[in-house]
């Protein structure tokens, strides 16, 4: 979704939540943002605050280092080929605490109605979870077209108030060509999957993913890659790039075959009509932003990145091809093959060197995220998370995809929409009235 759509749809629906009695004026947030100086949306500025900024932090193999140690930490990632068998009573108390939440909360369906208990029944119904072995083996998949992971099996959003649109609390993460599955169980009629991602589970549709080998499944995710840098690489199945396959967002790679002056050779992973998955040559040009291997892992490069991204739509879960604020953090380091979580809180636990700020004044935390400037770092409050940039006039910034803000105001308090990726610093306000500063939890290094 592009910018002015968002915009639209974001007034639309705060006109409709002001016609029903929304306490809340909204309106768009200007730009730059608050005690935002137009340097300070610039790479370049903070890349010259910093010592060092081209030196590499960390090598391939530390890199490696670093994804292996954070499968041992609270992040919820998995290496899917040591996936062992799930016994049946682990599959259905995951499903029977999932189906307790949904019993606990409204959520609202497209037509803004509340969503009834016989809905959910429907859904659960139709996982056909009455058919699960005693323990699920894994079977392998790629995704062979973009496609949602969603957290049950239907295409109905889940919104936790009616128009908020943007939302859809069923959705968890949008699924790039190329990434590996582990599948565990089918839904009724085997419409729907539910996998196993490096990062998550959830729900995909079956027509979107084609089954393979293990080995064959590990060979395409462990082969050179040619990784996305920029927003994002389109990918053809021809090199008279008559027949687009599709696009690669920042840090996603395919495999890299051989170059050509013209274009990359890489290869596609297609199903056959049998569901079956089978590889075909691909097509990129070398015009456009993309990498042989991934980037050099330096500050330099971490700036670049995320700044390439400023002002790109925020999407909750990759909703209308957006970021949410962890996904954008995630794209910005797997351009230097480091393999964040999708989830704010996870992302925080990715690293063992986390510092709590918990319990701190303002000053103080100030204080400790002085001394993080540099180098890569997270700044995680509950159900968010940024990118670190510095301490500037005793003001903190970070870079970071956001919704909107929060300001107290005469008569009624005014809500400043961003939805997407911005500078800012953290004495803008939430819904709860907090500044960010004084909700941040834990600053994370990723070095």
């Amino acid at each position: 979704m592009n910018f002015n759509r968002a915009v639209a749809m974001f007034l639309v629906g705060g006109a409709l939540l002001l016609t029903a009695g929304c306490a809340a004026e909204r309106v768009l947030a200007p730009s730059p943002l608050p005690h935002v100086k137009p340097d300070y949306e610039k790479a370049e500025f903070w890349a010259a605050r910093q010592p060092d900024i081209a030196k590499v932090i960390a090598g391939e193999e530390r890199i490696r280092e670093i994804n292996r140690g954070a499968l041992l930490l609270d992040t919820a990632l998995v290496d899917i080929f040591a996936a062992r068998p799930v016994k049946r009573e682990d599959l259905l108390a995951f499903f029977s605490r999932l189906r307790a939440e949904y019993d606990l909360k409204t959520f609202y369906g497209h037509s803004n109605f509340p969503l009834r208990r016989n809905f959910f029944d429907g859904v659960f119904e139709d996982m056909d979870l009455g058919s699960l072995p005693a323990e699920a083996v894994p079977e392998y998949a790629l995704v062979v077209r973009e496609t949602d992971m969603r957290e049950i099996p239907t295409h109905e959003i889940g919104m936790k108030e009616p128009y908020d649109n943007e939302f859809d609390y069923f959705q968890y993460s949008r699924l790039e060509c190329g990434t590996p599955l582990a599948v565990l169980h089918f839904s009724r009629g085997r419409k729907w999957c539910f996998v196993q991602a490096s990062f998550a589970k959830g729900w995909v549709q079956a027509a979107d993913i084609a089954f393979g080998r293990i080995e064959d499944v590990q060979r395409f995710v462990n082969s050179p890659p040619l990784a996305a840098i920029g927003n994002g690489a389109d990918v053809y199945a021809d090199p008279g790039w008559r027949r687009h396959a599709f696009r690669l967002p920042m840090g996603a790679a395919v495999p890299y075959l051989t170059s050509a002056p013209e274009h990359y050779r890489v290869m596609l992973p297609v199903s056959d009509a049998r569901g079956k998955l089978r590889f075909r040559e691909g097509y990129v040009k070398n015009s456009e932003p993309v990498s042989v291997g991934y980037l050099p892992y330096t500050t330099e490069g971490v700036l670049r990145q995320a700044f390439l991204l400023r002002g790109q739509p925020y999407g909750w879960g990759g909703m209308f091809g957006g970021r949410d604020c962890s996904r954008f953090l995630r794209d910005v380091f797997r351009s230097f093959g480091i393999q964040l979580p999708v989830n704010s809180m996870r992302q925080s636990n990715f690293h063992p060197g986390r510092k709590s700020l918990e319990g701190m004044t303002d000053g103080e935390k100030k204080a400790v995220l002085r001394d993080f400037e540099g180098r890569p770092a997270l700044l995680y409050l509950r159900g968010h998370i940024m990118l670190l940039l510095g301490v500037v006039e005793d003001r903190v910034y970070a870079i970071h995809s956001t919704w909107a803000y929060r300001e107290e105001s005469e008569p009624t308090p005014r809500v400043y929409h961003i939805g997407g990726v911005a500078v800012s610093d953290l004495s803008l306000r939430g819904s709860s009235g907090e500044t960010l500063l004084s909700r941040i939890k834990a600053v994370t290094p990723i070095y």
